[in-house]
């Protein structure tokens, strides 16, 4: 082969690898993968696919329009509420439209390959059926409508402008508190109703959610299903807030929803569709945000919440657990560990897990793209060294800023969730 020859096979070979570098997301993108456990030895070039668990790593953005840059994080879906685009912001005043903010969080979401959820609520004054009530959203905005033809025509309005393009739709925010609804759970089961019945007859495609619940809102979830909610339901959706707490505690929450769905034989898929930590939550420092918010996600992945929305990325007042500085782009220690996890789990097997609120180790076992199992580690209070097990044929240890360290036969167990493999 001449020099020319050789020059030019060279080059190509070149080109063709910086391709698979792109397309593989960069130098990162070459990292072992995690994978299910019955996925084939890698011996054909792997095909590239959703990850498994991207629904756990979804996300509240406030201010996209006002100076938040897109986050440096793997934002896989957005729920579209405390960010000006409530039914009262998108119809003013009766079938006068104001899309234009809608308009560009669903171009941002669709150049970052982002779903949506919006979240439908907060009634307009002028089809409030109490106009003058107080609300946190304004004057008559928890009220139902005075007339369900104003929601209707809202509806059939927002889903045949986005048909496509906004992939879910919750139907209401926390209609358990009376500063979000005011209504029976008479009036939350006609709102969904009709909402379900318009959206599917537009876009088929799309999902619609249950009211987003919190707290002993399963008690009205109970009552909704017992109306025949269920048949205008896709998703359960349910905020599982509980603080001031571990995370491990609000493992009761959900609990208590799933004696519900059992209740009425409904095996649905449930997203908890805003969680995060507020007023009376207090960390000891930045490290315990960032432990905090790993140790809520994976109990999360423990009982088979499909989906977490956080709340929020650039949120610095009602939010005691940050992503970010007050600047809405410095990553805060949390912010790097959403990053780092994101990177164990997104594309894991979840095997045997195992926690609780005791001194006992939690732990998780996954399974990599080799095949071997790797284990989450963590206490929920206390420290302490656990002997490894010969069989994990474990070598190093990851910390939730991604570092890595060898291992002996011992590894620390802390409070901090780390990877072992």
């Amino acid at each position: 082969m001449s020099a020319s020859t050789k020059s030019k096979a060279l080059f190509a070979s070149l080109i063709a690898l910086c391709l698979v570098i792109q397309a593989c997301g960069g130098m990162d993108g070459l990292k072992p993968q995690l994978v299910s456990a019955s996925s084939p030895s890698p011996s054909p070039p792997p095909q590239i696919t959703p990850a498994i668990n991207d629904g756990l790593f979804g996300m509240h953005i406030h201010r996209i329009d006002a100076g938040t840059p897109w986050p440096a994080a793997r934002i896989t879906t957005w729920r579209l509420w405390d960010a000006g685009v409530a039914w009262k912001d998108l119809e003013p005043a009766s079938g006068v439209f104001n899309f234009s903010l809608l308009d560009q969080y669903v171009a941002v979401a669709q150049e970052h390959s982002t779903e949506i959820l919006l979240t439908l609520g907060y009634t307009p004054q002028w089809a409030s059926q109490r106009p003058q009530e107080p609300s946190d959203g304004g004057p008559g905005s928890s009220a139902p409508p005075s007339d369900i033809g104003s929601w209707d025509k809202f509806i059939t309005a927002l889903v045949t402008r986005y048909k496509g393009r906004i992939q879910a739709y919750e139907i209401l925010n926390e209609p358990n508190l009376a500063k979000y609804f005011t209504g029976s759970v008479a009036d939350q089961f006609v709102l969904l109703k009709h909402a379900y019945m318009i959206i599917k007859q537009i876009d088929p495609s799309a999902t619609v959610l249950s009211p987003g619940y919190m707290g002993k809102g399963f008690l009205q979830l109970d009552q909704l299903l017992a109306m025949g909610g269920a048949q205008y339901i896709d998703v359960v959706a349910y905020h599982f807030y509980d603080f001031p707490a571990k995370p491990e505690a609000m493992d009761g929450f959900i609990k208590s929803v799933l004696n519900v769905l059992t209740s009425h034989q409904i095996d649905k898929p449930i997203w908890d569709t805003e969680i995060g930590y507020g007023p009376g939550q207090t960390f000891s420092g930045e490290d315990q945000q960032a432990s905090y918010f790993v140790r809520t996600i994976m109990v999360h992945w423990n009982d088979k919440i499909e989906r977490a929305y956080w709340y929020a990325w650039d949120n610095h007042g009602w939010a005691r657990l940050w992503m970010t500085e007050p600047d809405s782009t410095t990553l805060t220690k949390a912010g790097t560990a959403y990053n780092v996890l994101y990177t164990w789990i997104s594309n894991a097997q979840k095997g045997d897990c195992s926690i609780s609120q005791s001194a006992a180790i939690n732990s998780c076992s996954l399974v990599l793209a080799d095949g071997k199992l790797a284990h989450i580690l963590w206490m929920s209070t206390g420290q302490t060294s656990f002997a490894l097990p010969p069989d994990w044929h474990a070598t190093a240890v990851q910390d939730l800023k991604g570092i890595n360290t060898p291992l002996g036969s011992t590894v620390p167990v802390t409070e901090s969730p780390a990877l072992v493999f």
